[in-house]
């Protein structure tokens, strides 16, 4: 029997990695004294072996405690196959060193290699084991079963697929600029995952298993960096995009939110009234941010202090006013399944509370604005000119956060009912016609400078 500290010398990992094996119950020693010393026998040291192969040749721990606990897992059947493995993968190398050494003589102009011979150590055994292994954290009998659809290929066959295989990995390289989610590169995955059926077809799980492994695999890793040291991290970024989309696709609890009108060609009566709602909500948007676009540069015209405590305070009541934008949405989105379902009393309800909501969580801000001014311009700039005016601009901003947040959910609720129009008109008229011109008279008529501008856009 050995301890702990017995068998990590003997196996050359640490004590602490033994404990962690116990506690996830992957290894646990056969007997525990009365001390509470861990105790391992001839049955530990075996699986403890099986263990470290797994982990040699990549498995993940949690993989590892899966297959060793299947009740068809033989110790002589695994070390066979961990033989077939290790030998493969020495073959493997040495190709690859071959490969490395050719490419090193191409890059210093000793010898001219074609692009097929950039990938000569990526050979036929390679991507069976490739797809042995991914297929290996699931079902053996899919492994052997893979196997078997590999050995049945011809000679020929098995060449075409290989090259195949090789024109995906040098069109993703190449598509590698475009992002993982262009249609150019989402193509390219699609083609990927059709070449994998010439060895098993993995379900989305498994695709992304595949893929992950790419990064954390030693070869795998090795093999993709010699292509493009970014490819591993692509490959497993753009597989995920696919991946996503299969799932929101295919997973049954998301089929009832895919109306089948999402499909469907859209016609010219609906864009007439997508368009009917729309414009008047873009426009209310132009004139609204326009207006502060102006405000900014009256801001320049008063001077560095006033353009940089303008800054200061707009990031401040622009993040507050997130919260209640996010409000004003779902309220948007409520309403309008209210009215849809003609349920009136609660529309009404729905549109209300988020006023409330809205007007509670403003005022807070607003509360915080008031008192803590000085320390929040303090996280941004150290000039005591800023701060101070900045101090004061937020004292105007904490007045009108609870109006900034009825009058978003206020409007979002409208726009849950189609009401665009008016609130646009509103919109145009309060900010063109009283909030600049009040803001521009107080500025430099009243000699209000930065606060008189705020004191105009509170309007």
């Amino acid at each position: 029997m050995y301890t702990v500290k017995q068998l990590s010398t003997l196996a050359g990992v640490t004590p602490r990695t033994l404990h962690h094996y116990d506690q996830i119950n992957l290894l646990k020693p056969e007997s525990v004294g009365e001390n509470g010393y861990r105790y391992y026998g001839e049955k530990s040291l075996l699986q403890l072996q099986q263990i470290l192969f797994y982990r040699e040749l990549g498995f993940s721990l949690e993989s590892i405690r899966e297959m060793l606990g299947r009740p068809e897992f033989q110790i002589l059947d695994a070390l066979e196959e961990h033989r077939e493995s290790l030998q493969g993968r020495m073959r493997r190398l040495e190709r690859l060193i071959q490969t490395v050494d050719n490419t090193i003589h191409h890059l210093k102009g000793e010898n001219i290699m074609s692009p097929k011979g950039l990938f000569e150590g990526f050979s036929e055994e390679q991507q069976e084991e490739y797809a042995k292994q991914a297929e290996g954290m699931y079902d053996p009998e899919t492994v052997r079963e893979s196997n078997r659809k590999w050995k049945n290929y011809s000679a020929e066959r098995k060449q075409a697929i290989l090259d195949e295989g090789k024109q995906v990995y040098l069109d993703m390289i190449a598509a590698m600029p475009k992002g993982a989610d262009s249609p150019e590169v989402q193509a390219i995955v699609e083609r990927w995952r059709k070449h994998m059926d010439y060895f098993w077809t993995p379900n989305l799980d498994q695709l992304l298993g595949l893929a992950t492994m790419y990064g954390q695999s030693p070869d795998f890793k090795a093999n993709f960096d010699q292509m493009h040291p970014d490819l591993a991290d692509f490959m497993k970024e753009a597989v995920m995009v696919l991946v996503l989309l299969g799932y929101a696709l295919r997973a049954p609890a998301l089929r009832a939110f895919q109306p089948a009108r999402w499909r469907a060609v859209l016609s010219r009566e609906r864009l007439q009234r997508l368009f009917t709602v729309g414009w008047p909500v873009g426009v209310q948007h132009f004139f609204e941010v326009s207006a502060f676009v102006l405000a900014a540069i009256m801001m320049g015209w008063i001077g560095a202090d006033a353009i940089a405590a303008h800054q200061i305070a707009i990031t401040c009541a622009a993040m507050t006013f997130m919260f209640a934008l996010g409000i004003g949405t779902a309220v948007c989105i409520r309403v309008g399944h209210a009215y849809g379902a003609a349920q009136f009393a609660r529309m009404r309800r729905i549109g209300f509370g988020g006023v409330v909501l809205a007007a509670s969580l403003m005022g807070s801000f607003g509360v915080v604005f008031m008192v803590a001014g000085k320390s929040i311009a303090g996280f941004f700039i150290a000039s005591p000119t800023v701060v101070s005016l900045t101090a004061q601009l937020l004292i105007v901003a904490a007045v009108f956060q609870v109006a900034d947040g009825v009058q978003v959910v206020s409007i979002s609720a409208l726009r849950g009912l189609a009401d665009v129009r008016v609130p646009a008109l509103i919109a145009v008229l309060a900010y063109w016609f009283l909030a600049l011109p009040i803001g521009s008279a107080l500025a430099f008529l009243a000699h209000r400078g930065a606060v008189g501008i705020w004191i105009g856009l509170a309007f």
